[in-house]
């Protein structure tokens, strides 16, 4: 999880960089249907919606 943390943190910063505006709406999906949507709006995010199976997220994640 500390991995996926990481590359959303310079995901953001990209997105900010390239000029995009906040509030950022971020959802990750994992194969085994672990799921986390996130909203960005400032230094504190806002979950919308989540869903952990009992082994958490499994490889590949992807995010939309």
């Amino acid at each position: 999880m500390t991995d996926l943390v990481d590359h959303v943190g310079d995901i953001l910063e990209r997105c900010l960089e390239m000029g995009m505006q906040m509030p950022f709406i971020m959802c990750s999906a994992s194969p085994n249907g672990s799921v986390l949507c996130v909203r960005f709006a400032g230094e504190v995010p806002n979950k919308l919606a989540e869903h952990y199976e009992p082994e958490g997220f499994r490889l590949p994640v992807h995010a939309w």
